[in-house]
């Protein structure tokens, strides 16, 4: 009987984590990845904002017949496209680092810490690329 399949079965060994902190684990990883892509437009919308005030001053300081509207259009659609490129490979980056932190958190017992710190740091930068949207304008 020592080689039947029952004699066999895994023991949940002390170390693994708990079943409800593994579906926290991959949901928090879920929310993270998506506030990554809402911090992501949140940032390229500031960046927008602060170089669109820029251009306006200057054209507004140009002198008669040198400000060249065509140029800024296309000077700032290759700058929203390669934030946009930049910006997918740093949220790609982002999530596979928030994953492997969470991974490591759940293995050391930290996963409600590091979830507080990540969501946190996230959801802080939410505000202030609108604050900063918000300043733009009123200078």
């Amino acid at each position: 009987m020592k080689n039947a399949i029952w004699y066999k079965l895994p023991v949940m060994d002390e170390n693994q984590p708990h079943l409800a902190l593994s579906i926290l684990y991959w949901f928090a990883w879920l929310i993270c990845g998506c506030l990554v892509v809402v911090d992501l437009l949140e940032i390229r919308e500031a960046s927008l904002d602060v170089l669109t005030a820029i251009e306006v001053r200057r054209v507004a300081n140009a002198a008669e017949g040198e400000a060249n509207f065509e140029q800024f259009d296309a000077t700032m659609h290759t700058i929203d496209i390669g934030m946009g490129f930049l910006g997918a490979m740093l949220a790609v980056s982002l999530v596979v680092g928030i994953e492997y932190y969470f991974r490591a958190g759940l293995k050391q017992g930290k996963l409600l810490q590091r979830i507080g710190k990540v969501v946190g740091i996230q959801v802080a930068i939410i505000p202030a690329c609108v604050i900063v949207g918000m300043l733009v304008n009123f200078f």
